[in-house]
């Protein structure tokens, strides 16, 4: 299974894209203080929806961004404790990462808590899933 994101920016983009607070927040939003190995997947995710959609496509793709959820409010106004400030911190070091290095980029295309909401309908077309933290991740479209 390939990296579609690496494998785009290699043909298309000499550079990584450019991101702004609205992707630290959205990520935030969607795995809060979760372990590393989720924060990478879901970053993959969006990284990969940057590369075949456009950055505000992708942003718009995550309720977390669009609803304005709890999370994603709390990181944009910066009104976190002391525990949420630095696990904050440790997500913008992984996204940094991988934008920086997109071979490290996970296949991901897709993801959803499972657990609270259940399968959803399109993983009927994932050719691949992965359990990370408490987000089932997918491919899907490769």
């Amino acid at each position: 299974m390939g990296n579609k994101y690496s494998k785009q920016l290699a043909k298309v983009k000499k550079e990584p894209p450019k991101i702004d607070k609205r992707l630290y927040d959205t990520i935030w939003g969607e795995v809060t203080g979760g372990p590393s190995a989720e924060v990478t997947a879901v970053t993959s995710v969006f990284l990969n929806r940057i590369m075949d959609e456009g950055y505000e496509k992708a942003l718009k793709g995550s309720a977390a961004y669009t609803k304005k959820s709890k999370q994603y409010k709390k990181a944009e106004s910066g009104d976190m404790n002391a525990l949420e400030k630095t696990f904050y911190n440790r997500n913008k070091l992984i996204i940094d990462q991988l934008v920086a290095n997109p071979q490290l980029i996970q296949p991901w295309t897709h993801f959803d808590n499972v657990n609270a909401f259940g399968e959803p309908s399109w993983a009927k077309d994932a050719t691949t899933y992965k359990d990370i933290g408490r987000q089932r991740f997918y491919v899907i479209g490769e």
